[in-house]
Formats: C-alpha cells, structure tokens, sequence
C-alpha cells in the first residue's frame, strides 16, 4: 500500500490506523516505520535509564576520585562528548530513533 502524504505528515498515523480497524478481523501484521509506537516507549525509557546511569555515574566518581575538584571536570568531559555526538548525528542527517535514544547511554559507557 502506497500513502500519498509527505512521510512526516500526520496523516499517515490516521490512515494507518483506519487500515488496521478495517482488518482488524482478519490476521494482521503491519510492518512500518510510519506511527511506531515503540519510539515514545524507549525515549521514556531510555530517560529513565540515563538518570540511573547518572546517578551511578556520579557516585563512582565521588568515591574513587582522588579529589572532589576533579569530578565537575570529568563530568563536563562526558556531557561535552554528548552534545558533540548527538550535533554530529544532526549534521549527518537522518539516523533511526533507536540509535538517536541511545548514543548518550553509549557514550558513557565508552568513557
């Protein structure tokens, strides 16, 4: 099936969603990037796991410094490493929600 709108437009959600009501009693599978849901589900999640991956972070950084002036540096370290990862990925153009969600749990874990 074809859509006739511009890929980000609304639309599409509705129209996807009119297809599955219509099939509905039949078995049905839709494979489509189009209206996932899976994308709001790991944005939350992933924001869950970074505060986690924050605070865990932060506590292993107090405890095994050997002063506490070096923590807010390492810690400016890791967020300038975020914000130039994910400024490279906008200036790259299109890359998939998935990997968008996690390169800032990646990048703390490659640090």
């Amino acid at each position: 099936m074809a859509f006739g709108y511009d890929e980000k437009d609304d639309r599409y959600l509705d129209v996807l969603e009119e297809v599955k009501e219509a099939l509905s009693g039949r078995d049905l599978y839709v494979s489509t990037a189009l209206g996932s849901t899976l994308q709001e589900t790991i944005d939350s999640e992933v924001s869950v796991i970074m505060v986690y991956v924050a605070v865990i972070v932060v506590a292993v950084l107090v405890l095994t410094s050997q002063t506490y002036a070096e923590v807010p540096v390492i810690l400016l370290t890791f967020v300038t490493a975020m914000v130039l990862n994910t400024g490279t990925n906008f200036l790259l153009g299109k890359i998939s929600f998935v990997s968008n969600s996690v390169t800032s749990v990646l990048q703390l874990a490659l640090r």
